[in-house]
Order: structure tokens, then C-alpha cells, then sequence
């Protein structure tokens, strides 16, 4: 049985309402609102951001840690890159043979870890 698209969207609006809003969600939780997403510019912005909390919350069950995160890396770096741009030595990960697109993204997101970990540890 298919479920009809505005039944699916209807859902999409009622889950946040109906989530606890007196603590954090679950990854079940967000699980579910990302699967129940519909497919505009936005819905797919919101989509990549639930995958990007998803993953993080997984590695870092920290939430404000994540939500941090999740707003300070650029939008192009997804949770394994996130891993290999503040684990690995700039050798390690051969940054000088990386294009200047791909500098400023491991730049920006060494950046945010630090910031996210300060914001956390005050």
C-alpha cells in the first residue's frame, strides 16, 4: 500500500509538534523526520543537516556538541571528513596537494571543533 505524498507531509509537520520538547531527541527520533522529509531545496538542506546531527550524535552523543558542529563545519563536510580533518597531521592527509576549496573546508572545520569544544567546556 503507498503511502500518498501530502499524508507523508502532513507527518513531517506533526512530528516536531508532537517530539518532547523538554529534552533531546532521540536518534530514533531523528531517524524518522529524515525518512518522512519530502524532496524541495530546503527539505534537502533540513535532510543533510538531520543525516550530519545523525552521524555526529552516533560518534559524540553530545547533543549540544553536535548542534554545534553541525552549524559551525561547512555543509560540504560530512561526518567521516570531519573525522580525518581533526585526527590527521596536514602531511597525513596530503593538504598541500588539496585545492584551495578543499584547504578552506579542512581549515574551517578544525576551526569549528575547536570552537565547539570550547563553547562546551566553559
Amino acid at each position: 500500500m503507498r503511502i500518498p505524498a501530502i499524508l507523508l507531509l502532513l507527518l513531517g509537520f506533526a512530528l516536531p509538534a508532537l517530539s518532547n520538547e523538554h529534552g533531546p531527541k532521540s536518534i530514533k527520533d531523528l531517524e524518522t523526520e529524515e525518512f518522512l522529509l519530502g524532496g524541495s531545496i530546503w527539505e534537502g538542506i533540513e535532510r543533510a543537516v538531520q543525516h550530519k546531527t545523525i552521524q555526529c550524535m552516533r560518534a559524540f552523543p553530545h547533543e549540544e556538541f553536535c548542534t554545534c558542529l553541525v552549524e559551525e563545519i561547512p555543509m560540504v563536510v560530512n561526518m567521516v571528513q570531519y573525522a580525518v580533518a581533526t585526527t590527521l597531521s596536514k602531511e597525513q592527509m596530503g593538504y598541500d596537494k588539496l585545492s584551495e576549496d578543499q584547504r578552506k573546508a579542512v581549515d574551517a572545520t578544525t576551526r569549528a571543533r575547536e570552537t565547539c569544544a570550547a563553547r562546551i567546556n566553559q
